[in-house]
């Protein structure tokens, strides 16, 4: 689930493509996570106030993952 605030991104055009940034990027890295033993709910929320491009967000993501299936496997 994803999640951009209506208060920190006021446009909703902008909201919206972060989302499918977001989307896009836990798509590509959302195999760092596939191989648990047991499934989880995981949310993404956005919190700057101001709109990131691709390779920013998708290297957070990727570091966030990586970080939540290391503390899973440990």
């Amino acid at each position: 689930m994803f999640s951009v605030p209506k208060k920190n991104i006021r446009k909703a055009v902008d909201r919206n493509q972060i989302k499918r940034l977001l989307r896009e990027s836990y798509r590509l890295n959302k195999v760092n996570i596939q191989n648990l033993e047991f499934n989880y709910f995981i949310m993404f929320l956005y919190l700057s106030d101001k709109p990131s491009d691709f390779k920013e967000i998708n290297e957070v993501v990727k570091k966030l993952l990586d970080n939540f299936s290391r503390k899973l496997k440990a």
